[in-house]
Order: C-alpha cells, then sequence, then structure tokens
C-alpha cells in the first residue's frame, strides 16, 4: 500500500537557491516535498519513505556517499529508488568519470543539465514518481 511518505521527493542541493526553489516548485504541484540540509539528514529520512530524490551534484561531488550507496545497495529489488541529478555544464574528466560512478552506484538516475526549465524538472519528477508506483505495485 502506497503511502504518502512512500511517494514524497526529497531535495538536497545545499548550495545557493536550488534545493528551496525546485521544493517550492515541487510543493505547486501538490507533491510532498522535504529539503534535506544535509547528506546524512538525505540517508536518514530515505529510510522513512521516499517517492524520488532531486539532488544537486556539488551536494555530492567529492563527499562520502558510502552512507547513500550503501542504502541504494540494501534496497530492495523491485524498489530502484529514481535520483534525479541536476548538473553543471562542467565537462572536464575527472566530472565526467565522477558522474559515471555515481549513475553506477546509484543506479536509477537521470541527469538534468542546469539551467532547468521548471516544467523540464516537474515531469521528470513526476515521471518518476509514476514509475515508483508501478513498481510498487508490481511488488505485491
Amino acid at each position: 500500500m502506497s503511502t504518502e511518505l512512500d511517494q514524497r521527493v526529497l531535495v538536497f542541493a545545499p548550495i545557493g537557491r536550488d534545493g528551496p526553489a525546485s521544493a517550492e516548485l515541487l510543493r505547486s504541484t501538490k507533491l510532498a516535498t522535504r529539503v534535506c540540509a544535509s547528506l546524512a539528514e538525505l540517508v536518514d529520512e530515505l529510510s522513512a519513505g521516499v517517492g524520488a530524490v532531486v539532488v544537486a551534484e556539488e551536494g555530492l561531488f567529492a563527499k562520502d556517499t558510502a552512507g547513500l550507496t550503501q542504502w541504494v545497495a540494501r534496497q530492495a529489488a523491485w524498489s530502484d529508488l529514481p535520483f534525479i541529478v541536476l548538473t553543471s555544464h562542467r565537462e572536464q574528466p575527472a566530472v565526467a568519470a565522477w558522474r559515471r560512478n555515481l549513475v553506477a552506484a546509484l543506479r536509477n538516475v537521470s541527469l538534468l543539465e542546469r539551467p532547468i526549465q521548471p516544467i523540464t524538472l516537474m515531469s521528470a519528477v513526476q515521471s518518476a514518481l509514476r514509475a515508483r508506483r508501478r513498481n510498487t505495485r508490481s511488488a505485491r
């Protein structure tokens, strides 16, 4: 059975206005949204129930993401939590390699380059939540 917590969106964008602006946009479409102030808070909130995660790449780049990747590895096979990662224009080899590793570790990742149009973010999140609901129903 799906609960409101299972459909909420966690937002982790610790620098600038991406976090509050993304949350405000998602709330305007009646999506339950929580902004996480730290990576540790994000990982803690995952266990309470979540439908999708929006994260700015700078919140993860060069950080210890072991807790996050361990949570992803422990999730049920049907779960496949969707992560929407807001990226920058940076194309250095080290950033590209890091992104490839991130996609492999988080498994279900959509990369959206900023600046992002509001409709693009909204449609990506709504699509991720629909897929998550389908996965949840088929797991029963």
